[in-house]
């Protein structure tokens, strides 16, 4: 499950999406979701895994996304109680923290002579997504392009 989540996660950083990595790291008493349990909600709502379903995920999620628009980590502490933030008759304590993760920034390169090509080679050693626009084919494919979109 874990290795799933994991792999949905990083499909999403690979299409553009920032996304939020949550971890269970403390539970006390009756709570739903296993201490370890963990979730990825990419920026547009998505989600992939479990922290326990119910209220708390409902919780997990909506303060994901509040943070992923701030581009923030946060930490959290809910108590399981009617009445509380997260209203559950659980009477646990769930406590966990989520991790910010962001996509490759793109650097598009407009023209392929030799100053693109070493911009490029650095652009690429740096984890850029580097995309090359260029008509001259003698240009676009030199081997300092070879790791890019054309």
């Amino acid at each position: 499950m874990q290795n799933d989540v994991l792999l949905e996660m990083y499909k999403s950083l690979e299409d553009g999406y920032k996304c939020m990595m949550v971890t269970l790291f403390k539970n006390r008493g009756s709570v739903p979701g296993k201490q370890g349990n963990i979730m990825a909600i990419r920026e547009d709502g998505k989600t992939f895994g479990t922290v326990g379903g119910g209220a708390i995920e409902h919780q997990v999620i909506k303060d994901s996304i509040e943070n992923l628009k701030k581009d923030s980590d946060f930490e959290f502490d809910y108590v399981l109680n009617e009445g509380e933030k997260v209203s559950m008759s659980c009477g646990g304590r769930a406590s966990g923290f989520g991790k910010v993760f962001f996509p490759k920034p793109t650097l598009i390169i407009f023209g392929a002579g030799h100053c693109s090509q070493k911009l490029a080679r650095i652009a690429t050693l740096t984890n850029f997504e580097v995309v090359v626009v260029d008509d001259r084919d003698e240009f676009i494919y030199n081997e300092d392009f070879s790791n890019i979109k054309k």
